[in-house]
């Protein structure tokens, strides 16, 4: 018989994969295929921090799928510490010469503040689904 929560868990598990590896592809683009020259006097002028929110939705991203994915036992910890190992190589393989990129601690604080407020998301929208599962499953009083 088909059991609908296991093909749920396969899904969001490809899905977390797709996105661990796309996170990488976008932080490994060597700089010289990478975006086009930033014009000085558009985006960043408007929206100097746009980067470092990237970098937090991607991340805040990442975690989510990885919370859906993982319905085990000590979930959030193991996201939160692949999280900090995933934002420190991110960063230390774009100082590679071949990827020609700045290795920036901003963006891996950035990171695991993305992570941190998708984990606690995600375990607030699980303790209100766990309290109602348990409300509408215990017995109800009657005179």
């Amino acid at each position: 018989m088909f059991n609908q929560k296991v093909m749920s868990n396969r899904i969001f598990l490809a899905m977390a994969i797709t996105w661990t590896v796309a996170i990488m592809v976008m932080c490994w683009i060597p700089i010289t295929i990478h975006l086009p020259e930033r014009d000085p006097n558009g985006w960043e002028i408007l929206l100097p921090d746009l980067d470092k929110a990237v970098h937090f939705g991607i991340f805040s991203i990442f975690a989510v799928l990885w919370f859906l994915a993982l319905p085990i036992p000590g979930r959030s910890w193991k996201i939160f510490i692949a999280a900090i190992a995933l934002a420190i190589v991110t960063e230390l393989v774009q100082r590679l010469p071949i990827v020609g990129r700045s290795c920036d601690l901003d963006d891996a604080l950035y990171d695991i503040i993305g992570v941190i407020f998708a984990l606690a998301f995600m375990i607030g929208i699980q303790a209100i689904v766990n309290r109602k599962r348990s409300n509408a499953m215990a017995p109800t009083m009657t005179a």
